[in-house]
């Protein structure tokens, strides 16, 4: 019986932290008169973590040559 691997449920840390300064962001953006400055900068880090959370896919040069 051959098991597949099975990848680690691992999250790069700096994508945890942007997540949770843009929730800190929009809290901030109720309490403090910005303008939607907080607003705009919760939602460029919530786009980055977000992003930095999706596993992409790695071409190397003999894969591109199969490809082909």
């Amino acid at each position: 019986m051959c098991r597949e691997r099975i990848p680690p449920l691992f999250h790069p840390p700096e994508a945890i932290i942007r997540i949770l300064l843009a929730i800190a962001l929009f809290i901030l953006e109720v309490k403090v008169h910005s303008f939607g400055a907080l607003s705009i900068g919760g939602i460029i880090a919530l786009v980055i973590g977000s992003m930095m959370l999706i596993k992409t896919l790695k071409v190397t040069k003999a894969d591109e040559k199969i490809m082909i």
